[in-house]
């Protein structure tokens, strides 16, 4: 079969077609254990959907009739749905310059919002800057239709086996990125950087100085600057802290002034800086913040670079649309890169979920509300799962805002080998000290994700070695001696869990995971 496939999917996909990660891997894996697998990988989020399904429900029963089931209309989206997201942004993404409809396409989710994108701005062979660690589906996304090369820079301020978990993503990206694109065989064939914040696995935010920086980078040497803000809404903080509107929450978080979340759409220049400003565009969707992975519905929003002459508002008040109570998008007011995605994504649009169920959703009185909500469970079920973290004695990364947390639960694992060595089984043996992180390879985090959680106790986790964190040094660390005094790999050992799940079934994860290793439950 793979014969019939074509020469360019077969140089670029014959790694993803090998490492198949489908839900039916997950099917494989409940087939073999006698009780139900608990997902704690997938970075989904439950912690609304009561909420959103009677609010989803409601707007079947009300407004459904024949209309939805025909093609959509407008050009980049529903024009209303257009308006609606064009709303939402700017009341909670503080832009530094109003987002109109114009601005904005509806794709079908966020990860073919992104393959759209670099198909856009990128030809084949061309190489694109992604700040690591990073979700491995980019590897897929961003490269299996395009053929463009990733170029992952591993900033000391970002790795986490050099820097304080408080101190990630604090540092400047500008090193990292000047020494990559020096290296690159031709430097004009360097098209993009990606920059995914909040942060994927860390789940923190870079602050809005490195933003800038980077950004600045980017327009001297004509980079387009894209930002993945998958989670910009999931922000973790006090259930009495609301969610902004238009400005950024800064409190401090266990003693440390805490890093507020800033978009790439509301980093600021200053006058003279004007001509440091790139290419800017902004991913978004309803996945995780509004927990409906299932509709696919992705957001992109294109910062409109400085220019003189009337702004877009004039011109179309000149034209006579302001007067005609219509916002609707017209392929003339677009940028050309808005234009090409808007023609490569409209017609993939499913009519149902984005005209009416979307809209109907940001439109909403209840949008505030739900928004809130999601934040406050979010920080109970994390402030949940940390208390064991923290019982346990393993290191973890505080997370600032997303659904998952990053662990080095690998740290149990020398109290494990102690009582399978002992034929004692996984009795607990906390009484002997705490965990121990001694000699962690990249062997023994896969023998926690696979055979301890995944094979005995029937809990997925992300591997931490799935998301780039492996550098070329990493590669000679044997496992042969971990645990006897061998070289610690601190880079190996860490598990992506995700706690956006329903509180049963987080219980019964945490539960799960102490009793395999040996750990208080």
């Amino acid at each position: 079969m793979a014969s019939q496939l074509s020469s360019r999917v077969r140089a670029i996909a014959s790694e993803a077609i090998e490492s198949d990660c489908t839900p039916a891997s997950f099917i494989g894996v409940q087939a073999l254990n006698k009780v139900t697998t608990l997902n704690l990988r997938t970075a989904e989020n439950w912690l609304v959907r009561e909420e959103l399904t009677l609010l989803y429900r409601e707007l079947v029963q009300k407004h459904l009739d024949p209309s939805y089931l025909s093609y959509g209309s407008g050009f980049g989206g529903d024009p209303g749905l257009l308006d609606a997201t064009a709303a939402l942004v700017n009341t909670y993404f503080n832009p530094v310059q109003t987002v109109d409809p114009d601005d904005v396409v509806i794709t079908t989710g966020a990860s073919l919002c992104l393959d759209a994108l670099t198909f856009s701005i990128c030809d084949e062979g061309d190489e694109v800057l992604i700040t690591a660690p990073y979700w491995t589906g980019f590897d897929q996304h961003l490269v299996l239709r395009t053929g463009v090369k990733l170029l992952p820079i591993h900033a000391p301020s970002a790795d986490i086996g050099l820097t304080r978990p408080e101190d990630l993503l604090k540092g400047s990206l500008v090193p990292d990125l000047t020494a990559a694109y020096e290296s690159s065989a031709d430097p004009s064939r360097v098209k993009a950087l990606v920059v995914t914040n909040p942060h994927n696995p860390y789940g923190r935010f870079y602050p809005e100085s490195v933003i800038r920086e980077a950004m600045q980078w980017c327009a001297e040497r004509d980079i387009h600057y894209v930002s993945d803000e998958v989670y910009a809404l999931s922000q973790l903080t006090d259930p009495g802290v609301h969610l902004s509107h238009g400005a950024a929450d800064s409190q401090k978080q266990h003693g440390h002034r805490a890093v507020p979340f800033v978009s790439a759409l509301s980093v600021r220049f200053g006058s003279d800086d004007e001509a440091k400003v790139p290419e800017i565009s902004v991913v978004w969707g309803t996945s995780k913040d509004l927990g409906s992975s299932g509709f696919r519905v992705g957001i992109y929003v294109h910062r409109q670079p400085p220019r003189s002459g009337p702004s877009r508002a004039s011109r179309k008040a000149a034209s006579g649309a302001a007067a005609s109570g219509t916002s609707a998008p017209n392929p003339r007011d677009r940028s050309p890169l808005t234009t090409t995605l808007s023609n490569l994504t409209t017609s993939h649009l499913p009519t149902l979920t984005t005209s009416l169920l979307t809209k109907g959703l940001f439109t909403s009185t209840s949008l505030p509300h739900l928004f809130q909500l999601n934040r406050t469970r979010l920080h109970e079920h994390y402030v949940l799962l940390r208390g064991y973290l923290q019982k346990w004695g393993v290191p973890y990364v505080e997370v600032q805002g997303a659904p998952f947390v990053l662990t080095r639960l690998a740290c149990a694992l020398p109290r494990v080998r102690r009582a399978e060595a002992r034929g004692i089984g996984n009795t607990d043996l906390s009484a002997e000290g705490g965990a121990e992180p001694l000699g962690l390879t990249w062997e023994d985090e896969e023998y926690l994700v696979q055979t301890l959680l995944r094979d005995r106790a029937g809990v997925l986790v992300a591997p931490g070695r799935q998301y780039h964190m492996e550098r070329e040094t990493d590669s000679g660390v044997s496992s042969g001696d971990a645990g006897h005094g061998a070289p610690d790999n601190k880079r190996a050992g860490w598990v992506r869990i995700t706690f956006a799940v329903p509180l049963p079934v987080l219980k019964d994860g945490i539960a799960r995971i102490a009793a395999v290793l040996g750990l208080e439950g």
